[in-house]
């Protein structure tokens, strides 16, 4: 399990993928996304979470980053000029964001501890991303959870079993969540977190997955989030 702290802020518009805002007095349009950094082919650059991927034109350290370090992006480009895949832009800042860990694990029940659940005011808690420009196939959550104490370390994961493949075609996964908290958590926040899914969880014939929650009072909940056409659905 990977040990995350969380942040101390609550996200209220996690599930924001792209926006972006005209200054007229230059022509210049500025982007905020979610992307994923890319090392392993060239050029190097970021790969936002609606596919494009962007170069930087400007001198801009990434010695902080590895291949797959997910981040909230800001760049910007001339509204003049035609938007392309790649797209040359310059960035002006990034900044790290959560990622937990997916693992196989036949005892799933065992990995959480304090309640959680999908953060269902977002707009969007659940999006894919990744898988082209070699940005790894990511499952983007927006949660929420139980604590006492945000400086309080956290475990938060994915986790499946060998046979998580249902006949169906969707493929099972329990998020788990534990604490730190040495008393009852009492307090209700949330937060964004970012996976790298194994190669089976989005296989050809993998239609999508089912998304398992211990729930916030202990009652589990699950998902379906449909692949094909982004769909989240509560079962």
């Amino acid at each position: 399990m990977k040990k995350a702290l969380l942040s101390a802020f609550v996200i209220t518009a996690a599930a924001l993928i792209y926006s972006c805002e005209m200054n007229s007095d230059t022509n210049t349009v500025v982007v905020s996304s979610y992307a994923t950094y890319v090392s392993m082919s060239s050029p190097t650059g970021f790969v936002s979470d609606d596919s494009l991927k962007i170069i930087p034109t400007n001198d801009i350290s990434t010695s902080s980053l590895s291949h797959g370090a997910k981040v909230v992006l800001t760049w910007s480009y001339d509204s003049k000029k035609a938007i392309t895949d790649p797209m040359y832009a310059d960035v002006n800042s990034y900044s790290g964001v959560m990622q937990g860990l997916s693992f196989l694990s036949e005892r799933p029940d065992t990995l959480g501890t304090v309640g959680a659940d999908l953060y269902r005011q977002s707009s969007a808690p659940v999006w894919r991303s990744g898988g082209v420009y070699d940005a790894p196939v990511m499952i983007n959550i927006v949660f929420e959870y139980l604590t006492n104490n945000n400086g309080a370390y956290h475990n938060i994961n994915l986790s499946y079993s060998s046979e998580s493949c249902d006949s169906d075609g969707f493929f099972h996964m329990k998020f788990s969540h534990s604490s730190t908290d040495l008393v009852t958590p009492t307090l209700a926040t949330n937060d964004f977190c970012a996976f790298t899914l194994p190669e089976v969880a989005y296989a050809t014939d993998t239609k999508g997955l089912i998304l398992d929650f211990d729930g916030m009072d202990g009652t589990p909940v699950k998902y379906k989030y449909t692949f094909a056409t982004a769909k989240l659905e509560k079962l």
